[in-house]
């Protein structure tokens, strides 16, 4: 069977630049703001991971095999689904804010609305930190100036996550987004949805997290001279299981439902010596 390969990280997307911060205060809530567009441009800030990132999102893999050795150090356990604690730790520390709303050009609301997608409450409980948050900010002089429009935020879960259709208790996620303060926010990201144009997708956070510009240049060096598979590698194994069913089985959950602990599935990792999942179906599934 055709082995697994790493597929390379996503590249690394630095943070908007010019971005800036005042507090909500009642919520624990940081609002970034941005400093007058006259000032000069700042330096982009190096690529390293933010020193006060929780240590649980920092644990220290081994690298992948033949992984250049003085490019260990930049390589981290992070989590996939970590995007909204890095972008907050980078904003809260980046040179340029100011807590002037008036100087600001955008403005960053930090709210953590993955926190709550999963717990065992009603649809009311998931959604009242966003409540809160979007009732709160409403009343402030920089939204009234603008509706909204000049106001980010970063969700670092899948956009299906905050798009919850009904109020039954039974389904699972938040409404943010179907929320009617939020129309003219600006959302950064993991998998936007592509028929709404104020969702700007941005990549998974990867584990690689490059020191320097030095680090950038000789990892895309050392991923350009690895020999490719010309095609798609999730076809590539298709066809291979077609042509050895005595070997390799495949799970067609067109054919054979697959959700809700169907028993095809189960059957299929009982009855395998190891299982294989390439890249899927979804926009960025792996």
């Amino acid at each position: 069977m055709a082995r697994p390969h790493d597929p390379p990280p996503a590249p690394h997307h630095p943070l908007p630049q010019r971005l800036l911060t005042p507090s909500l205060s009642p919520l624990g809530i940081r609002l970034q703001t941005q400093p007058d567009l006259h000032l000069r441009s700042p330096p982009i800030p190096q690529q390293r991971p933010p020193p006060q990132l929780p240590r649980r999102l920092l644990r220290r893999p081994r690298p992948p095999a033949a992984v250049p050795l003085n490019l260990s150090a930049a390589w981290h356990w992070t989590d996939m689904y970590a995007a909204e604690v890095i972008y907050h730790d980078r904003i809260k520390n980046y040179q340029c804010t100011t807590p002037d709303p008036a100087r600001a050009a955008a403005f960053y609301a930090g709210l953590a609305v993955r926190n709550y997608l999963f717990s065992n409450s009603t649809a009311k409980d998931r959604d009242r930190h966003a409540d809160a948050m979007l009732n709160w900010v409403k009343t402030q002089p920089a939204w009234q100036k603008s509706n909204g429009s000049d106001h980010f935020l970063m969700l670092g879960r899948l956009t299906w996550a905050f798009r919850r259709l009904t109020d039954d208790d039974a389904e699972w996620g938040s409404s943010l987004l179907y929320m009617p303060l939020m129309k003219n926010v600006l959302r950064l990201t993991v998998e936007r949805f592509r028929w709404d144009g104020l969702e700007v997708s941005v990549p998974y956070p990867t584990a690689f997290h490059p020191r320097s510009g030095s680090d950038i240049r000789q990892w895309q060096a050392w991923i350009g001279a690895r020999k490719r598979i010309r095609n798609d590698f999730r076809s590539v194994l298709m066809e291979y299981c077609k042509n050895e069913t005595a070997s390799c089985r495949v799970v067609d959950c067109w054919k054979t439902p697959c959700s809700d602990g169907a028993p095809a599935i189960l059957e299929a990792f009982l009855g395998s010596d190891f299982c294989l999942q390439p890249k899927g179906d979804g926009l960025t599934r792996r």
